[in-house]
């Protein structure tokens, strides 16, 4: 990991630094220039996002980016599971492979393991003509072996480095294929966001480092922001990865410094919230101070 990071930041040191024009407390920008210095990625204006709060929605639309790729997609999700929610978005990934497109895909072994059908689904992906691997794969038989504590929850897609899908949710059906969820109706909620703009380049780079990391194929042609993607949006965005291989706790900087800045509203909303003592006490603070 220390490596791969090392060749991001050489493929990203020479990007202007480009100083956001949009109108924030200074506090917004030093969290920015907090984030390029620990994670590399500047923040670009000029991006356009649609929040896609809906399960199936958010499927349908990542489908029809697929349907249009041309060059390649990116696919990379915790869990994956070929289902009746995620069925058509899998065929479209295995018919743009089948027109040419490279299609990449990425998912962790054990959280994808632990899904009923995966098997069939590895029999699946063997006659797709999509490149796919496990990430963290646990196969001392191969030769492969992690901690079985670590898990890369990224979920990221990216369509010929135009547009990209990124948020929480993984492509599974929302009830994960439990027998206990459908009959109690129990159902996760997610939210997922469609992004244009230079940002997609900065999720596309993030992609690119974790399938050198599985793969020790260095997407050199995606290891840097092209000069042809568009502005064309209003929104603000920075891609900040973090992770057991980045030992300056790049998210627990970032949300303590935000925190800290906070002077009316706090909002946090997370599946997972085990607070270490500095950011509970960032946040109990917060509550003390008034905010």
């Amino acid at each position: 990991q220390a490596e791969v990071n090392q060749k991001v930041w050489e493929a990203t040191r020479e990007l202007k630094e480009s100083r956001s024009e949009m109108e924030a407390p200074a506090w917004v920008h030093a969290a920015a220039e907090l984030n390029r210095t620990l994670g590399s990625f500047p923040m670009p204006d000029g991006n356009t996002v649609e929040l896609l709060p809906g399960y199936a929605q958010s499927v349908r639309a990542m489908t029809a980016a697929v349907r249009e790729a041309r060059e390649y997609v990116n696919v990379e999700f915790y869990i994956m599971a070929r289902d009746e929610v995620t069925g058509e978005l899998f065929e479209a990934l295995r018919e743009a492979a089948g027109r040419g497109v490279t299609v990449r895909l990425l998912f962790v072994h054990i959280g994808t393991l632990r899904v009923a059908g995966y098997r069939k689904f590895l029999r699946w992906l063997r006659g797709s003509g999509i490149q796919w691997h496990r990430m963290l794969p646990i196969l001392p038989g191969q030769g492969q072996w992690r901690r079985i504590d670590l898990r890369n929850h990224r979920k990221i897609l990216v369509v010929d480095g135009r547009v990209a899908f990124t948020g929480s949710q993984n492509l599974i059906e929302p009830g994960y294929r439990r027998p206990s969820s459908r009959r109690t109706g129990r159902q996760w909620v997610e939210l997922m966001a469609r992004l244009e703009g230079p940002i997609v380049t900065a999720l596309n780079v993030v992609f690119a480092t974790d399938w050198y990391s599985e793969t020790d194929e260095l997407l050199a042609q995606e290891l840097f922001i092209p000069a042809n993607v568009p502005e064309n949006g209003p929104m603000t965005c920075q891609v900040v990865p973090s992770g057991p291989g980045f030992q300056a706790e790049n998210n627990l900087r970032l949300f303590n410094t935000l925190i800290y800045s906070a002077t009316e509203r706090l909002s946090i909303c997370s599946p997972y919230f085990v607070p270490d003592d500095s950011l509970l006490y960032a946040i109990t603070t917060a509550a003390q101070r008034g905010v």
